[in-house]
């Protein structure tokens, strides 16, 4: 595409500098009227728009020039750069991938485009969050990026795209590989290797994970907490003599970043909870969720008012009659396990996933993503308002479709994503019949293991213990009356407690709910060489035991607004004895 005279552009820049965007917008589009073979014009336009926040101008202005200009035109990288920009603020990535994998075939395949086209993928799953997605988009991405010439210039830049990809889709051999090839090659590149730690310690590979964390305490000083977290909770006994004194910096320095003091706190809880120092562990933790509370307002209400609104649906949904999809479900049977986080549904999942017939996929994203999609609203009660026939017909073809991508032999699939607690309502409406493992535990051990535990996403609820219990109540009373609505008996209460006290007995009775031939061997989950992502991957490498079941008394003297829930749960344990 042929450049203009560049002075056509003075207008333009004078008033993007004096912060008039929109200005520059309308400035631009009247001089492309009559230059419109000015490329640096059009880019300049675009970027305007941007900012104006008049963004289908912007996109499609950004579409066509990206489909005109070749890689070696002096604004390419700056176009690639504003869509990628666009496509990042407005969501629109399939549209922007779907140009590029054009241009790509007809570029003969320019490594640019298919770096530009996993960029896209990796930058919209960093949007939808850590749950994991299965698309073809990914998998097509990790290609492009595998057939990459040696020789490409951003070869470094592509090949940690495509270890991250690979991470997300748990093709852990080859994204180790793959990082120890990166880290070697760039030795001096912290955040690599900090996602290198990361990586590895999600995926429970211990001695290589505690190797990775102290090689980076050792070279930097000021590494941050990251590593001493990860040996808290994988191998407290490595840990480095000066460990505390050096969280306890990061935490008392305000000036760091509420993340590494967030982790600073959870470690150094960690630390005094393993010399069994309960009230110095608690004020850790407690400091830790100080730090989360302070990052943004959360309104315990209105998560009660959301799950009163699920409720009253539920009820509607029961008393219209019979749910409104009752075919037949297509291969693979989903199986979903609900409850509170840290309520041993990893368990649940390791014992069933153990199977040869059964796949657990773990917390997948699918579900939500799906609906989401399909209804067009985020707020469940409003999904499930909006649920008719087809929205049913095309969330079911959708996911299905996923679980067949996870494991195209599998008769069953489970879906463990806690969140979907709150959408058992919509698995009503659109999986009738589809089973439904309910995971109960002590709700005081529930509660104090949520408030211990550093999840990656933070759980907001948790960050004041009256609200944690008032949260876990709003949840049970969901189920509860979800229970108690179960017409076609989809739901099994799995109870922890009764699960390790009597492992074959309960075993038999949550394989024959689900459909599942019986093996005792699955009772040996332990032995599996599948990997559960998730705060409890460390349990599940160990054989069923009752370790955990009244752990949470050491931190009795200071939990008060949660011992009420241990009052209500002796209440409700003897009204079904009864």
């Amino acid at each position: 595409m042929a450049n203009g005279n560049a002075d056509v552009t003075a207008e333009v820049k004078k008033a993007m500098s004096a912060g008039e965007f929109a200005s520059a917008a309308d400035v631009g589009a009247r001089l492309l009227k009559t230059h419109s073979r000015n490329t640096l014009l059009s880019v300049m336009t675009s970027v305007a728009e941007i900012h104006a926040k008049r963004f289908s101008r912007a996109g499609a202005r950004l579409k066509r020039l990206i489909a005109d200009v070749s890689p070696s035109d002096q604004y390419f990288a700056p176009i690639l750069q504003n869509l990628h920009e666009y496509a990042r603020i407005t969501g629109d990535f399939s549209a922007v991938v779907q140009v590029l994998e054009s241009k790509r075939q007809k570029q003969n395949a320019h490594p640019i485009y298919s770096e530009a086209i996993a960029n896209l993928v990796l930058e919209r799953l960093n949007q939808q969050g850590m749950a994991r997605l299965y698309s073809k988009d990914i998998f097509h991405a990790i290609e492009l990026l595998e057939k990459l010439p040696a020789d490409y210039p951003r070869a470094r830049e592509a090949k940690e795209v495509l270890a991250r990809l690979y991470v997300h889709c748990e093709v852990t051999d080859k994204a180790f590989s793959l990082l120890t090839e990166l880290v070697a090659a760039n030795p001096d590149d912290r955040a690599l290797r900090l996602f290198q730690l990361s990586a590895l310690a999600i995926s429970g590979e211990v001695e290589a994970a505690k190797k990775c964390a102290l090689s980076l305490i050792d070279d930097y000083t000021d590494i941050g907490p990251r590593p001493y977290l990860v040996l808290c909770y994988l191998s407290p006994l490595a840990l480095p003599e000066n460990s505390e004194q050096v969280l306890e910096a990061y935490l008392a320095d305000t000036r760091n970043p509420v993340i590494d003091r967030f982790q600073a706190a959870f470690a150094l809880g960690a630390m005094a909870e393993s010399r069994n120092d309960m009230k110095t562990a608690f004020s850790r933790y407690q400091a830790g969720h100080a730090i989360s509370a302070a990052i943004a307002p959360y309104d315990i209400n209105k998560d009660l008012t959301s799950f009163e609104r699920i409720r009253a649906l539920l009820n509607q949904t029961v008393q219209h009659g019979e749910p409104r999809s009752m075919h037949k479900d297509e291969a693979p049977t989903p199986i979903f396990i609900v409850g509170m986080p840290r309520s041993a549904s990893t368990l649940a999942e390791s014992i069933l996933g153990a199977h040869a017939d059964v796949h657990g996929a773990g917390e997948i994203g699918d579900f939500a993503h799906i609906v989401w999609e399909v209804t067009g609203v985020k707020d469940v009660a409003d999904q499930m308002a909006k649920l008719g026939k087809a929205e049913i017909h095309e969330i079911r073809r959708r996911y299905l479709a996923a679980l067949r991508g996870y494991a195209p032999d599998a008769r069953f699939v489970i879906d463990k994503n806690l969140g979907n607690l709150t959408r058992v309502g919509l698995i009503r409406m659109i999986f009738p019949t589809a089973p439904i493992v309910y995971m109960r535990r002590n709700p005081v051990a529930t509660c104090v293991s949520i408030y211990t535990t550093p999840f990656v996403n933070s759980m907001r609820y948790a960050d004041n213990l009256d609200d944690l219990a008032a949260y876990y109540r709003a949840a049970e009373e969901l189920m509860t009356e979800f229970v108690e609505t179960d017409k076609h008996n989809t739901v099994f209460e799995l109870e922890y407690e009764t699960l390790v006290a009597d492992p074959e007995t309960v075993g038999r009775a949550l394989f024959t709910h689900c459909g599942i031939n019986w093996d005792s061997s699955c009772l040996e989950f332990y032995r599996s060489e599948k990997v559960s992502r998730t705060a409890s991957m460390l349990q599940v490498r160990r054989p069923l035991n009752s370790d955990s079941v009244a752990k949470w008394r050491r931190f009795e003297p200071y939990i008060g607004p949660l011992m009420m829930l241990d009052d209500d749960h002796g209440a409700v344990q003897e009204m079904r004895a009864s």
